[in-house]
């Protein structure tokens, strides 16, 4: 029984301990192997693109980004300016999900071969409509109606008893008379109206006026009050970063940023830059400039000014690595740094 009890300790003892070296190779991978970036820009006269590559642990996973823009010929923009691809062990999601559709179709085909062969599935019969002698009448109007549906006659007036050969009746004509009487007096009234109306809205707007003359009062005190405000919060913000040392905490983010970009430089770059702007000081200008910035690891871009013409053509990539440990270490440090958690807290207030 404790032979039993202690081989099934050893068993969970060595399961534990491989996950647990999986877990630790899974992070020591994540944080130590490098994110490998490639960066192409390309701009011709015939074509305009970007390129941005990532790759992870021998290209175990990868992102790229494609950005095309149209040439100067073109008008309008393309139809799929930037596109996304997305890969694991060389194989993109759209595919993998493809190929499950497939066979999951190709499974439900030889289902059905294989019912329609053992006879499972039944034809439905088609029932068909009873046939009955009977032939339904059609209704066939009045001989009289037919008739003056034909003649195109109109029926008579119910009222006055004739047909419409365009006399009104003697009734309608008094109507009118008395509404052209009528609208006389309700022309006048509404002229009357319409003047009162605007004698009310003169005098509002008139009752509004030491109103308005608050509202513009108040605005201007509030416009003079603001740089008052601006200039007491500023004094207390300059003392509460006195007494934080915030001059210190500054200097040293400043620091741990410029290492970070250290190690997240670019490590190689190739290509050439042919650019003028049609101004000869202006351009040598812009080459010292350029030479000044490049770093040593882009030595190998050539530029090619050109004072006479104004042009820009370029066909550049740059390559470097980025690894998660420095982040990573970054992070911790900002967490545990006390002095910029409490301008952090300032910052916000």
């Amino acid at each position: 029984m404790l032979h039993i009890i202690l081989t099934v300790l050893k068993i969970t003892g060595i399961l534990l301990l491989a996950l647990i070296l999986l877990v630790i190779g899974l992070m020591a991978a994540v944080l130590f192997v490098p994110l490998r970036y490639r960066l192409v820009a390309v701009h011709t006269g015939e074509d305009t693109h970007g390129e941005a590559r990532i790759t992870w642990l021998l290209h175990l996973v990868s992102v790229r980004l494609v950005l095309r823009l149209p040439a100067e010929k073109d008008s309008g923009p393309p139809q799929n300016a930037l596109q996304v691809s997305f890969r694991i062990f060389g194989i993109s999601p759209q595919k993998a999900t493809a190929f499950f559709k497939n066979r999951k179709k190709q499974s439900a085909e030889k289902k059905k071969k294989k019912t329609a062969r053992t006879g499972h599935v039944k034809k439905k019969k088609k029932t068909e409509p009873a046939k009955t002698g009977r032939v339904k009448e059609e209704r066939k109007p009045d001989s009289a109606q037919g008739k003056k549906a034909d003649s195109g006659e109109r029926p008579a007036s119910s009222l006055g008893g004739k047909a419409d050969s365009g006399e009104r009746p003697a009734f309608a004509q008094n109507e009118r008379i008395k509404e052209d009487k009528n609208s006389a007096p309700a022309q006048k009234d509404r002229f009357f109206t319409g003047i009162l109306n605007k004698i009310r809205s003169f005098g509002s707007t008139i009752r509004k006026i030491p109103k308005r003359f608050q509202q513009l009062k108040n605005s201007v005190l509030r416009a003079v009050q603001k740089p008052v405000e601006l200039a007491y919060r500023l004094a207390d913000f300059r003392q509460k970063l006195e007494r934080y040392d915030a001059a210190e905490t500054v200097k040293e983010v400043w620091k741990r940023f410029r290492q970070l970009l250290r190690h997240f430089r670019v490590r190689k770059g190739k290509g050439y830059l042919r650019f003028g702007t049609g101004d000869p000081a202006m351009t040598g200008e812009l080459t010292g400039l350029l030479y000044m910035i490049l770093p040593v690891s882009c030595r190998e871009i050539k530029v090619e000014p050109q004072f006479t013409d104004t042009m820009l053509e370029m066909e550049l990539t740059a390559a470097g690595h980025i690894r998660l440990i420095h982040l990573a270490s970054s992070a911790l440090w900002a967490f545990r740094n006390r002095k910029l958690r409490r301008l952090i807290r300032v910052f916000r207030s």
